[in-house]
């Protein structure tokens, strides 16, 4: 049995520099991008949107009671 490829995801950067990480179908169609950026506390949080730019979700990477670290994901 072989795993057929349903996809791809290549680190770029945005019309300001910013880094994007931009998401692809197995046909090569941009399906989505992922943008790093901070909460209103400073907090890292990865924002996640659609091909028509529309904010889809978010990770933020968090502590549990133990001290390791967990990244949440929420959709929107």
């Amino acid at each position: 049995m072989s795993d057929n490829q349903t996809g791809y995801s290549k680190n770029e950067t945005d019309f300001l520099g910013n880094p994007v990480t931009r998401h692809y179908d197995s046909d090569h169609k941009q399906t989505g991008y992922s943008k790093n950026e901070t909460d209103f506390l400073g907090n890292p949080v990865t924002r996640h949107y659609d091909s028509d730019h529309n904010q889809t979700g978010y990770t933020k990477t968090e502590t549990d009671f133990l001290g390791n670290s967990v990244d949440r994901t929420y959709s929107k």
